[in-house]
């Protein structure tokens, strides 16, 4: 066993508790084991906020600051201050309609003000939304405290903190702490976190920015992780916030233990700071009473136990039982024109247990301001059980002008206290005694307290009574309230690991891994066991996920001993995971657990720590893609619909267009199919990528498309033209996953920019033959005219006809045969022309109505392509 001294012995932030200490707002954020309602993730928390400081009676302004914990985002908020008081803090409306709507996972500020010339007080804020889960409505609430700061250590960043956290239900908790710079020097502020696990989310003041002496609050949004261990939660140890601020008159830091414990089946119940109220203006002092915990509160009994000060409880809107995450209000009156102290006291319990715990809040009110008010602020202390702590406690004479006070004895009150609870004080030590200086107005001085508990408590609370003298001889008292953690000497793990989910395509071969850290945060050294994912829930199974050797410089395995404060990484690998094989109970999405186990070095009891992290597994969709476009032969354009593909007829060499296709899934694939859209008198296929082909993950196959225009130009075909559209446009593929045997179909490929779209425009410019016949006079008139033909090789046209001809004379440049009743005519074409050979009809052929059939035809080509059209006509011989 350790010393008897404070666990966190560097911490000077100064915290001012009239109350039992706030350990958070909202639902159950912890349970027993994985898959309960305790370990429901709360969709919306407002941070829990340590004391505001308030300088000089000013109102201060600053923020709360709003969590968005799911996935989804979170609308219709709406935030409002509870209570029938009229001095109590506003909420900003502008920031506050900012924040009506928040992003999945995302922090919103909302501003709020302290109210103006209140030394001390306290505020239940309540958010109102839609549960982006089930579109229900919900409530979360919070307790604010605020009062005036007295610092003796001039120049030091000053702070208060609180042992709460608002508990997100999936490991972790977030809290609000409140500085401001005291004296007149400006200062550039920076805070960092001792441990990678805690995270500042938000701040209203950048690191190394400008801090006006007694002029400055700003505010620090931080995330501390949990540790689910059986049936509590609890971050305790070794996590620290190091602030440091530089002056012109030199550099100092300080830090501030963010620890704090929570166990998820008890209540905690809190009293905010009262308003120390003028009795000749008031008449009723109104109190908050909230439930921290993570458990209801039951068997509420609230009285004053400070004797006959004429102070009675008039107003109590707590019913017996006080759930978790919700307040309620005692008002109590006051006598007017009085001036004394009180104490308020709430007793409750667990339910079915007749075990009482207790919280209290100082109440205090004036007549004129010649009556002194005495305020306390101290830093929340933490300390191991049995072994207690020394701490320093600052009094102030807040009321300016009042009476002065000495101090003359502060007693401990066990029967206002936590059962177990013991304390002495000293009146002659601290910075400033208490017990050789008087409290002047605006002055202040310390005492010390050495503070113990026999048992271990989350939210511990001694009461102490002020008794001093005033300068008519007559007593001045109050109550003092101070609040403790008193942890046990053990070994705590906390485990982390950051929001993005495991997340992964279910396609038998894909794998999500997290690097997960492991701190000890307790005091003991812990050995570690086991590390376990996906364990005792119906979502998942365990066999979906494996740890791994990796994610740091000291891996988390068997035997791993980490003392207080070390730390340790290990991987979870999720998958792979065929998506056919998610059947009920499993699911493609959810939260799913991860555990390790460990015990405490010397004391082989197992203990564990888990917490849960979303996971996605996505559907498989194994795919093809476009991955390059290869085009040749072509005289001109790039494909586009502003810039079609341009060939020529006559080009003799080969016209292609070659699309390259990526597998950009994860699997091996199969073609199955592949539905060629291309006109096939336009184009034939070939490539690589055919029927039965296999391509492996990021490799590549062709299908090309070669002209066959050259083969078809002269067979009558009527969708050529001179101009011929021959436009492509990209084919459904079917493939086959090798691997989960799935079938799908590539459908929607686009062609890579600047086509950018399904289809690739282009043509090919032809030369035309146009064969015309007719009949007059006696003569068979025969055109066969040539266009577009300008660049062609000389080439042939030709046509045979069966002869009913007397005497014919062949065109120009043609020549005629004649064999077994068929003339022919052969003309050799080199550029845009008309040809018309004059036959003179057979009068025997005109007797005996001969019909005339002509083959028109091209030869000579070359390669080159020539459209012929008609290719047959058939005319009466007159």
């Amino acid at each position: 066993m350790k010393q008897n001294n404070l666990i966190i012995s560097t911490v000077v932030a100064i915290g001012v508790i009239g109350c039992g200490g706030s350990s958070g707002g909202g639902q159950s954020g912890g349970g027993s084991t994985p898959g309960t309602n305790a370990y429901s993730e709360v969709p919306l928390t407002i941070s829990a906020p340590s004391i505001i400081p308030v300088l000089g009676k000013n109102s201060t302004n600053t923020v709360m600051f709003i969590h968005n914990n799911t996935t989804k985002s979170i609308s219709n908020i709406s935030y409002s201050v509870l209570g029938s008081n009229s001095n109590k803090i506003s909420i900003d409306p502008k920031s506050a309609g900012g924040c009506s709507v928040i992003p999945a996972g995302g922090v919103c500020r909302v501003g709020i003000t302290t109210p103006n010339g209140a030394s001390q007080g306290s505020n239940l804020i309540q958010a109102q939304y839609q549960n982006p889960n089930n579109k229900a409505k919900a409530i979360y609430t919070q307790l604010f405290q605020y009062q005036e700061m007295n610092s003796l250590n001039t120049g030091e960043p000053f702070s208060t903190n609180t042992n709460g956290l608002a508990l997100d239900g999936k490991g972790k908790g977030s809290r609000a702490l409140y500085y401001y710079i005291p004296g007149s020097s400006t200062y550039k502020v920076s805070a960092s976190p001792t441990s990678p696990a805690v995270i500042v989310r938000d701040q209203t003041l950048a690191n190394n920015q400008d801090a006006v002496g007694n002029m400055t609050i700003f505010a620090y949004d931080i995330d501390v992780p949990l540790n689910i261990d059986k049936s509590k939660v609890s971050s305790t140890g070794s996590y620290f916030l190091k602030v440091s601020a530089t002056s012109p008159n030199g550099s100092k830091s300080n830090s501030l233990e963010l620890g704090a414990q929570t166990v998820a089946s008890t209540p905690v119940i809190s009293l905010g700071l009262a308003q120390i109220v003028d009795s000749t203006q008031e008449s009723q002092i109104q109190v908050p009473v909230f439930n921290g915990g993570t458990a209801a509160a039951s068997q509420l009994q609230a009285s004053l136990t400070g004797g006959s000060t004429g102070a009675t409880i008039i107003s109590n809107n707590c019913s017996s039982t006080l759930s978790a995450g919700t307040g309620c209000l005692v008002t109590i009156g006051i006598p007017q024109n009085s001036v004394n102290t009180d104490n308020l006291r709430v007793m409750y319990a667990e339910e079915s247990s007749e075990t009482f715990h207790s919280a209290n809040t100082s109440l205090a009110w004036y007549k004129s301001a010649v009556e002194p008010v005495i305020s306390y602020t101290y830093t929340l202390p933490t300390f191991y059980a049995t072994q207690g702590t020394n701490l320093d406690v600052t009094l102030t004479n807040q009321i300016s002008g009042s009476s002065p006070v000495t101090v003359q004895s502060i007693q401990f009150i066990s029967a206002a206290s936590s059962p177990t609870a013991s304390a002495s004080v000293n009146l002659g030590s601290g910075v400033k005694p208490c017990s050789t200086n008087q409290l002047t107005a605006g002055n202040s001085c310390t005492f010390n307290l050495n503070l113990n508990d026999a048992q271990i408590q989350s939210s511990g609370n001694s009461v102490f009574l002020l008794t001093g003298k005033k300068p008519d001889g007559s007593l001045y008292k109050r109550y003092l309230n101070v609040n403790y953690v008193a942890s046990s000497y053990n070994s705590v793990l906390a485990l982390t690991s950051s929001d993005t989910p495991f997340q992964l395509v279910g396609d038998a071969a894909s794998v999500s891994e997290k690097v997960f850290t492991l701190i000890n945060t307790g005091a003991a050294p812990a050995v570690l066991e086991s590390v376990i994912a996906g364990e005792s829930v119906t979502n998942v199974q365990t066999s979906w996920f494996k740890s791994k050797e990796s994610g740091g410089p000291v891996i988390c395995k068997k035997g791993v001993t980490l003392n207080q404060g070390d730390s340790c990484n290990f991987t979870i690998v999720m998958g792979p995971i065929a998506y056919t094989s998610i059947a009920a109970p499993l699911t493609d999405s959810g939260l799913t657990p991860v555990k390790v186990t460990y015990y405490q070095s010397g004391i082989v009891d197992l203990k564990s720590t888990s917490n849960l992290y979303n996971y996605i597994v996505q559907p498989n969709s194994q795919d093809v893609g476009i991955s390059n476009l290869t085009i040749s032969g072509a005289v001109s354009g790039d494909g586009s619909q502003a810039n079609p593909v341009t060939f020529k007829g006559s080009d003799t060499g080969s016209k292609t267009i070659s699309v390259e296709y990526t597998n950009t899934g994860t699997n091996p694939i199969t073609i199955l199919s592949l539905n060629n859209t291309a006109n096939p008198f336009m184009w034939t296929l070939g490539g690589t990528c055919t029927v039965g082909y296999t391509l492996q993950p990021d490799t590549k196959c062709t299908i090309t498309y070669t002209s066959a225009i050259a083969n078809y130009s002269n067979s009558g075909y009527s969708g050529y033209s001179d101009n011929t559209n021959m436009n492509i446009t990209t084919p459904e593929i079917g493939i086959k996953d090798t691997v989960t045997g799935e079938i799908f179909v590539s459908s929607n490929d686009v062609f890579p920019a600047p086509i950018s779209s399904k289809t690739l425009y282009a043509n090919t410019q032809l030369a035309k033959v146009t064969n015309v016949v007719s009949q007059s006079s006696g003569n068979t008139m025969l055109y066969q005219t040539v266009t577009n033909a300008t660049g062609y090789a000389p080439f042939q046209i030709t046509f045979d006809a069966e002869n009913y001809f007397n005497n014919p004379v062949a065109a120009a440049g043609c020549s005629f045969t004649s064999a077994n009743t068929v003339l022919s005519q052969s003309c050799t074409v080199s550029g845009n022309a008309t040809f018309s050979p004059t036959l003179p009809n057979a009068d025997w052929a005109k007797s005996v109505g001969a019909t005339l059939n002509i083959n028109f035809g091209i030869s000579g080509t070359n390669g080159q392509a020539v459209l012929n059209t008609p290719t047959f006509v058939q005319s009466d011989i007159q």
